[in-house]
């Protein structure tokens, strides 16, 4: 199933390895607002706000990664509801798998 996949405070070097890793499995990548309905939302936890991210998408699962040298952003993100966190790493190395296993 392809998915509308929303980027939220995603670095450039990073979000460049996401969209081409997405746009392989047949997924389209949104790195601004005002694109189509996003399906997912995927946010650095270490760069956005959980609870304003979730209040910008509202009802959109949104799975968070960040450093896992700052356990405590992920620990906060999976408080405020974000559907999945995991830590940068996992991200890269998943991604195709954790974005079906959420919009599936």
């Amino acid at each position: 199933m392809s998915a509308v996949v929303q980027l939220a405070g995603v670095d450039l070097f990073f979000r460049a390895k996401i969209e081409a890793t997405l746009t392989a499995a047949g997924h389209t990548v949104v790195a601004t607002p005002g694109g189509p309905p996003a399906d997912l939302v995927i946010a650095d936890v270490n760069r956005t706000e959980p609870a304003e991210v979730l209040a910008r998408f509202p009802g959109v699962p949104v799975l968070g990664f960040g450093q896992h040298t700052d356990p405590q952003r992920l620990r906060d993100a999976r408080a405020a509801g974000f559907s999945q966190v995991v830590p940068r790493s996992v991200l890269a190395e998943r991604l195709p798998q954790l974005v079906s296993e959420l919009v599936g």
